[in-house]
């Protein structure tokens, strides 16, 4: 509690406020954070995250990118993965360390997708583009978020973004990919699928999602905070 109460003490005297999405100012507004905020995102660099364009084959290649918790809501991951592949055949690589003790491992055994999943641990940031590259999809099923990077890395490589209704999809919303509400795996899966079976929408949602990283890169974002510091 006293960490909140400091974050939105120093939100409310701050000189300038500045967020990465939109949906980040929405969460501090029950919190009484009401006023108006520069909306940057982090962009990320070219020179590691390279524009990529796969080929959309089967299996199709699903990734995620984040460590084990309970706020990334695994569970949903999983539980749209197994829908997913009910449909189309499809694999899914889990990139991160685990916070909970093995949970989500047992419950990719229990759905019967240990043969689907693979678990790959901790990545170095450095070497994590593979990945992107390797994907067709990032899917992100966070609970809350304030942009996600990962997301914005994937998007950079040309994997269709994928999401929960949080941090910078929030923001860009379906015209980018897919959006649906935090812990909706069910419409989350139908979406994918469907969007699969239109393979010239999913290809203008990827070139879009693609561009915008593009347009918002790390260059892009020094440049805007250089303009709100050369205010002063």
């Amino acid at each position: 509690i006293f960490s909140r109460m400091l974050v939105v003490w120093t939100c409310q005297q701050a000189s300038e406020l500045i967020a990465v999405s939109a949906n980040q100012l929405k969460l501090l507004k029950p919190y009484g954070v009401t006023r108006h905020a520069e909306i940057i995102p982090w962009g990320v660099s070219k020179n590691l995250f390279r524009p990529f364009n796969p080929n959309l084959d089967l299996p199709l290649k699903i990734i995620h990118v984040a460590n084990l918790t309970a706020v990334k809501d695994q569970t949903t991951l999983l539980k749209a993965f197994k829908l997913i592949n009910e449909k189309i055949p499809a694999t899914l690589k889990i990139v991160g360390p685990d916070f909970m003790n093995g949970q989500i491992q047992r419950l990719a055994f229990e759905l019967g997708l240990d043969g689907a999943v693979e678990f790959v641990g901790f990545v170095p940031h450095q070497k994590v583009a593979e990945y992107y590259y390797w994907a067709d999809v990032f899917m992100l099923t966070s609970l809350a978020e304030g942009q996600n990077n990962s997301i914005t890395e994937a998007m950079m490589c040309g994997a269709l973004p994928v999401s929960t209704s949080v941090g910078i999809m929030d923001d860009l919303g379906n015209t980018v990919g897919i959006v649906e509400r935090p812990g909706d795996y069910q419409n989350l899966a139908r979406q994918l699928i469907s969007l699969y079976k239109a393979p010239e929408e999913w290809r203008k949602r990827q070139q879009a999602a693609q561009a915008w990283a593009q347009a918002h890169d790390l260059d892009w974002t020094i440049n805007q905070l250089k303009d709100v510091l050369n205010r002063y």
